[in-house]
């Protein structure tokens, strides 16, 4: 068991661009001194419908020892 999840750890790790996308936000921050400010943030978030391929994609390919 623990072969096996150390296997779907690395595989994932080595899909994780297929699974986690870049997203860029406009959030609007309230500061005390300047006021109402918007600004640009980068988030990286799950694609999970992805991340179901991988572990489907891993699982066709894991060999039961």
């Amino acid at each position: 068991m623990k072969k096996m999840l150390q296997a779907l750890v690395k595989h994932l790790q080595d899909n994780r661009r297929d699974i986690v996308r870049e997203v860029d936000v406009v959030a609007e921050v309230y500061d005390p001194t300047y006021g109402l400010n918007t600004k640009t943030e980068t988030l990286s978030l799950v694609d999970f419908d992805a991340l179901l391929i991988q572990i489907d994609n891993f699982a066709e390919t894991f060999n039961h020892d």
